[in-house]
């Protein structure tokens, strides 16, 4: 018999199984609501009746009766029926929205989506290195199957230089005309040597061959500072683009000089020291840092070491790194390139050569400094001025960039410059090049070139952050500037039919349209040609290339660029010899040798552009060593004259003609534009007579004055008349007193009786010429 107190086991199942159907029935409308897609319409409405239904629930236990379960499931089947049927209307009208999008998109989509020029660029941008390199020996490959005549001053002082080491088997102590020259160190001439050693391989290709390599190197260096600095390999791929596009870069790729292999060198090095600076210790990046810097200094001058040093001192304070200052990591790397040094300086010093050893500090670095005090031909502002048209037409870039956005994110650039100081770096290394270059006695053009490839990694980074609208702007203004290019080179080829148009306020300084005429007689309409294809070049940029795609934008330029001055380096180069070589003045000089046995000599220019050719015209197997004098001034010129027979001399046009003896020349029938002047060549034969004074009355005064004095002794106005009238009616002091002071006796004697006046026997020949002139 069962106690009363204990539940009923039939009601207990019975609740048991109320409240699982309660809960079943709450887990479908759960599983229904949660089912239910928000953007449905109805879903706030069946979202509202649920929850009352949930409340209707908690708070009427007693009608969550089994018997209503038939009334509960129809409830949550109807929600489904109804979140079904309008889920399928929602599927219909998103799949034609859809349709309708994707019909949009497709029309959008032909004028964003990227052409073949972007997709190349992409491809490209991963092959980066080797093509650059192809794309440079595109640019100026020509040099080496088709070499030209060496031009002045440094080419062909540099082949000159180059065969006096042959010569003399002397490869660590350079002579320029039989004088030592110290201004560079002596790697670049080895590495020349070591192209010439090829046997297929001779003089002058061994020369352009060179230039071609080094200028490789120059570009790959660019790409290889880059991506050392931690750019992306379309970043770096970009900024050799720009290098090889620029009209900068074209021209030294046509010229034979130690600039591009100086700053391939130093580019290497900068890479280095960056990789070094971001570790707490890192001597082996440290070691081939300072080698790098080392053969850059033995290439071009001993100052490249301090470049580094500056721009690494400024680096440490920004980033904060001061303890770097006094690692001692790179004790070695200085050592050993210290080293290197060291043992060339010794074997000069055992070879005899010590002098040569004061004469390279005095030329690479007492010479190059430049006091704030000290005259100097070049304003300090002289690379700021030159880099608009080294960079150009890049230069644009700056106005284009996103300076806001720079702006608004330096705060947090300079909270994380320890770890993202890539651009910093280069900034330092812009600034201290500048710096230092400008501090410099000497100012040269072609110091740009070791900044060049720190603007075209920024100028990369630039470009390719721009965007589509920025980017279009930018590449239709310099489709314009090209056509303005091109224009530009054939307006300079038919200069002569248009400067006779132009009015008096344009004309133009006396040289420069003699420049224009004697640079473009012989250029066979290559100037034309390359004209015409910069403008076509302008045109596909403008109607043809999807400007708003960066990348393919500065591909197909690139790419433009080097084909269009194919002209230049095939029909306009070889023929600019006729004012920048000069080896018909030479040859002339070496032909009037052998004929008349005159003695060469160059008054006021520099012999050292004459000498190459003029030993190739005395023997083009051996290249002889002979010498050309120089001279500076017009008491040594006279000296000179009168003590030796016969002189063949090249001298200006405009000097020439303020000789007070010039009647006494015999002008050669030859004349050419070299740099800025006409230069002629003149055979003298003085030393045998009494040189014709002019005839002028003033001159003639002075030699009544000189012949009736009985003391026999010249006044300082005397001898400034003498040497230039114009001088002594001014009442200017001479130049040089003590120069003239040097030829006094001589003067005197030569003022003597009339038999000294008349003209020497051959018995007394020599000793008429050891006495200076007699005017």
């Amino acid at each position: 018999m069962s106690n009363s107190n204990e539940p009923n086991t039939d009601e207990q199942i019975a609740q048991l199984d109320q409240k699982l159907r309660a809960m079943n029935t709450s887990a479908n409308q759960n599983s229904a609501y949660e089912a239910a897609d928000p953007q449905d319409p109805l879903f706030a409405q069946h979202a509202e009746e649920y929850e009352n239904h949930t409340r209707y629930a908690e708070n009427n236990p007693a009608d969550a009766d089994p018997q209503k379960k038939d009334e509960e499931v129809p409830l949550s089947a109807q929600f489904q029926d109804e979140h079904a049927r309008h889920s399928e209307q929602a599927e219909h009208m998103e799949r034609a929205e859809e349709t309708e999008r994707a019909g949009q998109t497709e029309q959008a989509g032909q004028a964003e989506t990227p052409g073949m020029a972007e997709k190349c660029f992409n491809i490209f941008s991963k092959l980066g290195l080797p093509l650059l390199m192809l794309f440079t020996l595109i640019l100026c490959g020509q040099q080496f199957l088709f070499p030209r005549d060496f031009w002045f001053s440094e080419e062909v002082r540099y082949a000159d230089i180059y065969m006096n080491m042959l010569s003399s088997n002397n490869f660590f102590s350079l002579t320029l005309n039989g004088h030592p020259y110290a201004e560079t160190g002596p790697l670049y001439f080895i590495l020349v040597w070591l192209l010439d050693a090829i046997p297929t391989i001779n003089m002058p290709q061994a020369f352009f061959g060179s230039s071609i390599l080094f200028a490789m190197l120059f570009v790959a260096s660019t790409w290889i500072l880059a991506r050392g600095l931690g750019y992306s390999n379309k970043i770096a791929f970009t900024a050799g683009l720009i290098l090889l596009s620029t009209f900068f870069l074209a021209g030294f790729t046509n010229y034979t000089r130690m600039d591009l292999l100086f700053a391939a060198f130093l580019n290497l090095s900068y890479v280095c020291f960056f990789r070094a600076w971001q570790k707490k210790s890192a001597p082996i990046w440290l070691i081939f840092a300072f080698l790098f810097l080392c053969f850059a200094a033995l290439t071009s001058t001993l100052t490249a070491f301090i470049l580094p040093l500056i721009a690494s001192f400024f680096f440490f304070i920004w980033t904060g790194k001061y303890k770097r200052i006094n690692s001692a990591d790179g004790i070695i790397g200085f050592l050993l390139a210290i080293l290197i040094i060291f043992a060339w300086f010794s074997y000069l010093y055992l070879q005899g050569d010590a002098e040569y050893i004061s004469l390279i500090f005095e030329q690479q670095i007492m010479q190059k400094i430049n006091p704030p005090h000290a005259y100097q031909s070049d304003p300090y502002w002289y690379y700021l001025a030159g880099l608009p048209l080294a960079l150009f037409p890049w230069i644009f870039v700056i106005l284009f960039a996103s300076w806001g956005a720079w702006l608004k994110n330096s705060p947090q650039a300079f909270k994380n410059r320890r770890q993202e100081n890539a651009g910093a770096w280069l900034f330092l290394l812009i600034l201290t090049h500048l710096a230092v270059f400008s501090l410099l006695k000497n100012k040269s053009f072609s110091n740009l070139v070791t900044v060049a490839p720190f603007f075209a990694v920024l100028f990369a980074k630039s470009l390719l952050d721009f965007s589509k609208l920025r980017s279009k702007i930018f590449f239709g203004i310099l489709s314009v500037l090209t056509v303005l290019s091109g224009i530009f080179f054939i307006v300079f080829e038919f200069h002569a039919y248009i400067l006779e148009y132009l009015p008096n306020l344009w004309n133009l300084p006396g040289e420069i349209p003699a420049f224009i005429e004697v640079a473009t007689k012989n250029t066979h309409f290559g100037l034309t040609a390359m004209g015409a294809l910069f403008i076509l070049l302008g045109i596909l940029l403008w109607y043809v290339v999807k400007r708003q795609f960066t990348g393919g934008s500065i591909l197909v330029y690139t790419i433009g660029a080097i084909l269009a001055l194919q002209p230049l380096n095939f029909l306009v180069a070889p023929q600019l010899g006729t004012i920048l070589s000069t080896k018909n003045h030479a040859y002339q000089m070496a032909k009037t040798h052998k004929e008349e046995n005159a003695v060469p000599a160059a008054y006021a220019l520099y012999p050292d552009v004459f000498t190459y050719y003029y030993n190739e015209a005395l023997n083009p197997e051996t290249h002889s060593r002979a010498m050309i004098t120089q001279i500076e001034s017009i008491e040594a010129l006279t000296d000179f004259l009168l003590n030796n027979s016969k002189v063949v001399l090249a001298i200006s046009e405009s000097e020439f003609e303020k000789l007070p003896y010039k009647n006494e020349a015999a002008i050669l029938d030859y004349k050419q534009w070299i740099e800025n002047q006409y230069v002629i060549l003149t055979l003298w034969n003085i030393s045998s007579h009494k040189p014709a004074l002019n005839t002028n009355s003033h001159n003639q005064l002075i030699e009544n004055n000189i012949l009736n004095n009985s003391d026999g002794l010249l006044t300082q106005e005397d001898k400034n008349a003498i040497i230039d009238p114009d001088t002594a009616n001014s009442g200017a002091e001479p130049e040089n007193t003590e120069d003239y002071a040097k030829t006094d006796a001589a003067t005197e004697a030569s003022f003597g009786t009339e038999e000294q006046n008349q003209a020497p026997t051959e018995e007394s020949e020599t000793e008429t010429q050891a006495q200076p002139l007699v005017l």
